[in-house]
């Protein structure tokens, strides 16, 4: 009995170190690797901003205001990350599913789940939704609706299907934020439907063609549902991600102290 409860607790010592070794190499790794290639992207040369200058540029900068603040985070956002054929690329590309060394909880359940949401990962955490540089809509609005809380800048996101966009008040002003295509419209998610030329024209200054223009007026103009943000936008995985990166340390430090533990009982007896 006494040589199971060794071997048990080496196992758990060597298996802690492992995970804590593990995670700290992944200190030294970039979630954002190689080139992407235009066959990947929704548009050609969509390609990322470095994380370094994206995360420069959320500094508020001196004398901006609020409104000047927000019209530029959304256009950040845009640059910050690429819009890739999401479901077209293979999860072990570009680190759609977590790496292992980024955290090893999300690559298991990315591997093993079967959870679509877990293989090709969105992350809720802005700063990691950046480092990567690449995402849909769905992870620049949550990029974008962190941002602007954490200056204290109300907002919601706003699901319609097939797109999710960010509104933001200001005093008495309102606007639509688009950070997937860098689109600022200065006017209430209400008024889309019946604003429909302006919404063209901004998608067309920003230099997209008349047929996603088009598109997107149409999704714009179909219902929608609010979310307060992240955490209300998916609440559950919103929890489980930070839960995540505290138990990749948790874990290991837990499995060296009970294995310590364990070979302690043992010399006792």
């Amino acid at each position: 009995m006494t040589n199971v409860i060794r071997m048990g607790s080496v196992s758990f010592v060597i298996l802690g170190l492992l995970l804590l070794l593990l995670n700290i190499y992944g200190l030294s790794k970039s979630l954002r690797v190689g080139e992407l290639d235009d066959s990947e992207l929704r548009f050609s040369g969509d390609r990322p901003i470095p994380f370094s200058e994206a995360m420069e540029n959320i500094k508020i900068l001196p004398g901006e205001s609020r409104i000047e603040y927000v019209i530029r985070q959304n256009k950040n956002v845009d640059d910050a990350l690429a819009h890739i054929n999401w479901n077209e690329t293979d999860p072990s590309e570009h680190n759609l599913r977590v790496p292992i060394w980024e955290n090893f909880i999300l690559y298991f359940m990315g591997l093993l789940s079967g959870i679509p949401e877990y293989q090709r990962y969105h992350f809720v955490q802005y700063d990691k939704s950046i480092e990567r540089g690449i995402g849909i809509c769905g992870d620049a609005s949550m990029t974008l609706s962190t941002i602007l809380s954490k200056n204290n800048i109300e907002n919601e996101i706003l699901t319609f299907p097939g797109h999710v966009v960010v509104t933001a008040s200001i005093g008495d002003r309102a606007f639509v934020l688009d950070p997937d295509f860098g689109v600022t419209l200065n006017m209430t998610a209400d008024e889309l439907k019946n604003r429909k030329s302006e919404v063209v024209e901004a998608y067309r200054s920003a230099g997209y063609g008349i047929l996603d223009a088009s598109r997107i007026v149409n999704i714009l103009s179909a219902d929608h549902q609010i979310w307060s943000g992240p955490s209300h936008f998916i609440r559950n995985k919103y929890y489980f991600e930070y839960l995540s990166y505290w138990l990749i340390w948790g874990i290991p430090v837990s499995l060296i102290i009970a294995g310590c533990f364990g070979l302690k009982y043992r010399s006792e007896k």
